[in-house]
């Protein structure tokens, strides 16, 4: 399992990758969740407004 940003470098091409790892435990698994969480959620004082373009239709 790789944990990859969401910026890639426009001049590459290519993403960043910010972990790689590699097994079949579950604590390989849980490490890379850990870092997924950290580089991947973005967390917000207040709720955001939903502008309603997620609206189910």
């Amino acid at each position: 399992m790789t944990v990859n940003s969401q910026i890639s470098d426009d001049k590459k091409g290519l993403t960043e990758i910010k972990g790689i790892f590699a097994g079949s435990s579950r604590e390989t698994f849980e490490k890379s969740v850990e870092l997924s969480q950290l580089k991947n959620i973005i967390r917000v004082e207040k709720p955001l407004k939903n502008s309603g373009f997620l609206k189910r239709r």
